[in-house]
């Protein structure tokens, strides 16, 4: 049975789960890209990541069978073909305010009749041109999905007109900037967050597009899936291995290792 790409899941409505990983280790990308997961999100507007090394993580992540999704602020356009071209799916824009500022990123990650993406043809995603041009055309705007972070007030006043953009695949609320912007840091429970978690979840509704949220707590993950979001971002790397090693440590010193262990 072939595999739905996460654009195929996201049309036919199917629930999408996503990790973070901010190592940039291929092996451990890989490995985590093997576990079943569909989506794997890389950060380059909080980590700097040479492009070298960008790509190997792209590769790595393919190899593990998941697909990528890369958080960029475009500065031009090339920061957001390089990136596709290194064989990554998803695009995820932080930080936008305006519809305008949404269309003009359709018009640069699709090709013709969607955009006007321009045309190389001989990198991973093009499968280093062995695959033919027309092929290649329609199977890289029907994979390419884009990621649009709601996490400003003047996003929210102008979402109703990003939701209804072509191009669009997943509203996603930054919980954690959007309680910053509101002056109400960390309190992504808030009334205020609630109410606007479900605004983008009937934008999207309403539109075709599918609402997406982070999370780091089995509670909090419930909770926004409960609300209909169908995109989640569980957990990270960072977070894996810091629980992972407290609950070692208390192991341990339950044992009598280590500092303060029980005696």
């Amino acid at each position: 049975m072939k595999t739905l790409s996460i654009r195929e899941q996201l049309n036919h409505r199917n629930p999408v789960l996503c990790t973070r990983l901010s190592y940039q280790d291929p092996g451990l990308v890989e490995l985590v890209s093997r576990l079943g997961l569909d989506c794997i999100w890389l950060c380059t507007e909080h980590v700097r990541i040479d492009p070298a090394r960008l790509r190997s993580l792209i590769t790595a992540v393919r190899c593990g069978g998941a697909e990528s999704l890369v958080r960029v602020r475009p500065s031009g356009y090339s920061d957001l073909i390089q990136i596709l071209e290194m064989g990554a799916t998803g695009l995820m824009i932080p930080w936008i305010k305006t519809a305008e500022e949404v269309r003009e990123i359709v018009r640069m990650c699709k090709f013709y009749p969607q955009g006007r993406r321009g045309f190389d043809g001989s990198q991973i995603d093009a499968d280093y041109g062995l695959k033919p041009m027309k092929d290649y055309l329609r199977d890289a705007n029907d994979s390419t999905f884009l990621v649009i972070q709601i996490e400003t007030p003047e996003a929210v006043e102008n979402l109703e007109e990003i939701a209804a953009i072509k191009g669009v695949d997943v509203l996603f609320l930054g919980p954690n900037d959007m309680s910053i912007n509101l002056g109400l840091p960390g309190e992504v429970t808030h009334p205020k967050i609630t109410d606007i978690a479900k605004k983008v979840v009937k934008a999207a509704e309403n539109n075709g597009k599918t609402a997406g949220t982070t999370c780091a707590t089995a509670d909090a993950f419930r909770r926004w899936r409960e609300m209909g979001f169908r995109f989640i971002n569980y957990g990270s790397d960072y977070r894996m291995i810091r629980r992972g090693y407290e609950a070692l440590i208390e192991e341990a010193r339950s044992a009598g290792f280590g500092k303060n262990a029980e005696k």
